[in-house]
């Protein structure tokens, strides 16, 4: 997925969650909202007639109640054209099901808390690989939400790329400066893959070490003191520069340009960059 498709839900964070959010970040009932009405409007390029998903009413406490899920169907704009085929007999019959179009004795009427059904059907239809019943969901999780506040805060406004360069690596901040961290060869790939024209990109010269990327954002000035600190903090996590005893080289591009600066590896940033996760 691109980041120009992840701007509509981005927007509605910004806008705060008209249904709220769990115990994380995650907007549950808003973020389903934004999904089956993004599906609604796939139906005629697919040639569908409707929508199915695999909810269970009252599986999620937040999104999956009787009340939330009446709430999704009806916001989202799909009461007419949403089957939940595994709850579906413990609901009023849909237009599809009353049209005969589906049959709705041969859907289920799963309810509550307990995966056993589930299981049992998976057994049944000769599925053996099962996923682990846990939603996936980053904004559900606390290490992840360390990530994405601080984008929330500094950025003005927050864009779905930023969120991607949060989910890389070491995160460090000092208000509104933000420096991002590779922890190993995967990390420093996806760095430079996220880069922007705009991004300062360091990498010390002659030893391993993790690559770095600044993201000037609003109010975040990156003068020289500033850039050196960081390329001070990015040399300390390379063991072999910190081993060399002396003062080590780091380049730093940005854009179409290059050059270098002389730094002693420190792990105590000047400027205050603190290891957020």
């Amino acid at each position: 997925m691109c980041s120009s498709d992840l701007e509509p839900y981005v927007s509605m964070m910004l806008a705060r969650p008209a249904h709220g959010v769990g115990k994380g970040l995650n907007p549950c009932v808003d973020c389903k909202i934004l999904m089956l009405a993004h599906c609604k409007g796939l139906l005629d390029r697919y040639g569908a007639k409707f929508i199915v998903t695999g909810e269970v009413k009252g599986q999620r406490p937040m999104s999956q109640r009787r009340d939330a899920l009446d709430v999704i169907s009806r916001d989202a704009g799909v009461r007419d054209v949403l089957l939940r085929p595994l709850c579906a007999r413990t609901m009023k019959p849909t237009p599809m099901e009353e049209s005969g179009l589906v049959d709705r004795e041969r859907l289920h009427n799963f309810g509550g808390r307990s995966r056993k059904p589930q299981m049992a059907l998976a057994r049944q239809l000769g599925v053996t690989k099962i996923p682990q019943p846990a939603g996936g969901c980053k904004l559900t999780e606390f290490e992840s939400a360390k990530r994405y506040v601080p984008v929330f805060v500094h950025a003005a406004p927050p864009r779905a790329a930023d969120f991607e360069l949060a989910n890389v690596g070491r995160q460090f901040w000092a208000g509104p400066r933000w420096l991002a961290m590779g922890r190993d060869q995967a990390g420093n790939e996806a760095l430079a893959g996220l880069a922007e024209p705009g991004d300062l990109l360091m990498d010390v010269q002659g030893f391993p070490s993790p690559l770095a990327l600044i993201r000037p954002l609003p109010g975040a000035a990156w003068d020289a003191p500033a850039v050196e600190d960081a390329a001070a903090l990015l040399a300390s996590y390379s063991p072999k520069a910190v081993a060399s005893g002396g003062v080590v080289r780091v380049e730093v591009t940005q854009g179409g340009g290059k050059r270098e600066v002389a730094v002693t590896p420190r792990r105590q940033s000047a400027s205050g960059l603190k290891d957020v996760i």
